[in-house]
C-alpha cells in the first residue's frame, strides 16, 4: 500500500461524504429556519452518508488499488481515515455555522434540550440547572469539536465492520506456484 495513494485517496473521498454534511446541515437549516428540531433529520442523514461514503470508498479503493489482495487492516484503514476527513470537514463548517451564520442557533440548542428534560419528567429547577451547566459548557469550538468526535468514533465503529466484509483474499508468497501446478494438474 502506498501512503500517498491511501492519504490522497481517503481526503478526496472524505471531502466529498464532508461536503454532504453541509448540504444536509443547509438543508436542515432552509427548510427549518434553524439547524436544530425536536425531529433533527441531519444527524440521521449524515449516519446515512458516513456508513454508505465508508463502503462505496473502499470498494472504489479495493477496485483501483488492490484488485487480488485486500487485507483487513488496509480495508479499516481507508473507511477509517475516510471518516476522519469527513469529520473534519462537517466540524469545521458547524464552527463556521455557529459562529458567524447562525450564533442564535446555540440558544435555540439549549432550549431544545431544555423542553427535552422537561418531556422525560424532570422537575423545572432541575431541567433549569441542567440547561444553565449545558450553557456554560456549550461554544461554536465546543460544538464542532463534539461532532468531530462523534463522527470520529462513530467512523471508527463502521470500519471495524466493514472491513470485515470487504477485505479480499488472502496473502500467499507462492501464488505463482500455487498457480502453475494448478494448471498441471489441469491437463
Amino acid at each position: 500500500m502506498n501512503k500517498n495513494n491511501l492519504t490522497n485517496f481517503t481526503a478526496k473521498n472524505g471531502a466529498i461524504i464532508g461536503a454532504g454534511f453541509i448540504l444536509a446541515y443547509m438543508v436542515t437549516h432552509l427548510i427549518n429556519g434553524k439547524l436544530h428540531t425536536m425531529n433533527d433529520i441531519s444527524g440521521n442523514i449524515n449516519s446515512i452518508l458516513l456508513i454508505a461514503g465508508i463502503i462505496i470508498f473502499t470498494r472504489k479503493y479495493r477496485a483501483d488499488f488492490n484488485r487480488t489482495y485486500f487485507p483487513y487492516g488496509e480495508a479499516f484503514k481507508v473507511g477509517f481515515f475516510t471518516s476522519i476527513f469527513a469529520a473534519i470537514v462537517g466540524a469545521f463548517f458547524l464552527y463556521i455555522y455557529y459562529s458567524y451564520i447562525s450564533p442564535e442557533s446555540l440558544e435555540q440548542y439549549l432550549l431544545l434540550q431544555q423542553n427535552a428534560f422537561l418531556e422525560s419528567g424532570m422537575a423545572e429547577e432541575q431541567a433549569s440547572q441542567m440547561t444553565g451547566l449545558m450553557e456554560n459548557m456549550m461554544s461554536p469550538g465546543l460544538m464542532a469539536f463534539s461532532s468531530l468526535l462523534g463522527n470520529t468514533i462513530f467512523g471508527l465503529i463502521i470500519s471495524l465492520i466493514t472491513a470485515a466484509f470487504l477485505k479480499r483474499g488472502t496473502q500467499d508468497p507462492d501464488a505463482f506456484n500455487k498457480s502453475m501446478s494448478e494448471l498441471d494438474k489441469k491437463e
